[in-house]
């Protein structure tokens, strides 16, 4: 038994020794580390659009795919997409931006409709009501998990 285990311990060394046992490769003078490629910039300020960090406190759970008819989530022309900046449905494509209404709610604009976003917990999981405009109300129910 020892000797088994002695003779697989020198087999192990052995073979690490031959993935180049010798010394790290030199950097550049003054003996810091060689870089992997030119450095890069700092970032500009960003002008991207809004990220999931950007958003009101609360709102996280408005992102995702969402659909009326849960059968109807596989479908990628019948489901509403939010993200932190746009929303993306069958009917409409905008840029948004969320404001808390401080009442659980979120608003924004879509084009010239005002839309009023809120999360809920319905019998057959998360969703969201949403109301476009002075419109009926339209509940959308979260395609699987983000």
């Amino acid at each position: 038994m020892r000797l088994a285990t002695t003779l697989a311990i020198v087999v192990a060394a052995l073979s690490l020794a031959g993935c180049g046992g010798g010394a790290p490769p030199a950097g550049p003078a003054g003996g810091t580390p060689a870089s992997f490629g030119p450095a890069e910039p700092a970032p500009a300020t960003p002008t991207a659009p809004a990220t999931a960090a950007n958003l009101p406190v609360g709102a996280q759970p408005l992102l995702g795919t969402w659909s009326a008819d849960l059968a109807a989530c596989g479908n990628a022309q019948a489901v509403t997409v939010i993200t932190a900046s746009s929303l993306v449905s069958p009917a409409r494509t905008c840029v948004i931006a969320l404001a808390d209404n401080k009442d659980g709610s979120f608003s924004t604009t879509c084009g010239p409709d005002k839309l009023q976003l809120t999360p809920i917990f319905a019998p057959t999981g998360e969703g969201i009501n949403l109301v476009v405009g002075a419109g009926d109300r339209q509940t959308l129910l979260r395609c699987g998990r983000k």
